[in-house]
């Protein structure tokens, strides 16, 4: 059995404290390098969703 030492963050509580714990704005952009399956991109997205979708940008990268 091959393993690709890849690890995916699903637990859906530590997602959201590490969304929390982002403290991102309405003009702030966002980068996140190792996106996988995007998970937490997800996360932020819904946590900052009360602010209109254009004034933020999340960039996430794999």
């Amino acid at each position: 059995m091959f393993l690709s030492g890849q690890h995916f963050l699903v637990n859906q509580s530590a997602l959201k404290k590490i969304a929390e714990a982002l403290d991102a704005g309405k003009n702030d952009v966002v980068i996140e390098i190792g996106a996988g399956h995007g998970e937490l991109t997800e996360g932020i997205i819904k946590l900052l969703s009360y602010y209109d979708i254009k004034k933020f940008k999340i960039i996430a990268i794999e």
